[in-house]
């Protein structure tokens, strides 16, 4: 089915959630599973430390070659479905519908919460330069 967003409600959501929701473990969290390096490393350290010295070449170079597989795949359907829809993304929509409002969210890395202009607002992690 077409997805049917109502914008003011997500982007006030998406304020808010930055606000409340973002504790320095989140944001750790957030910035350990953006790099897709240390999560590969993680998983190849997590089959090494759990089945021991014995796990061979051969066997981290198949978990490897699935993950990487099924991160493609993910990619792959995650652009179908961003064709189909061609949605505006949540930045953009506090940047245009609350420009000129002062709101109180998540306001950059080292300055925690404060009241910034819609227009100067951005995400945790940067939103790819895309075509909307």
């Amino acid at each position: 089915p077409e997805p049917n967003y109502d914008y003011v409600e997500e982007t006030n959501f998406l304020i808010n959630n930055l606000a409340t929701v973002l504790t320095d473990q989140r944001k750790t969290e957030i910035e350990f599973f953006d790099d897709k390096l240390a999560v590969g490393i993680a998983i190849i350290s997590a089959i090494i430390q759990t089945y021991g010295p014995m796990v061979e070449f051969e066997f981290l170079a198949w978990v490897n070659v699935g993950f990487t597989a099924a991160e493609h795949d993910a990619v792959i359907t995650s652009w179908k479905e961003k064709t189909r829809y061609n949605l505006i993304r949540p930045t953009t929509m506090v940047q245009r519908l609350r420009a000129d409002d002062d709101i109180t969210t998540f306001a950059g890395p080292l300055k925690g919460t404060a009241t910034i202009k819609g227009r100067d607002f951005q995400p945790y992690i940067r939103v790819m330069p895309h075509a909307e």
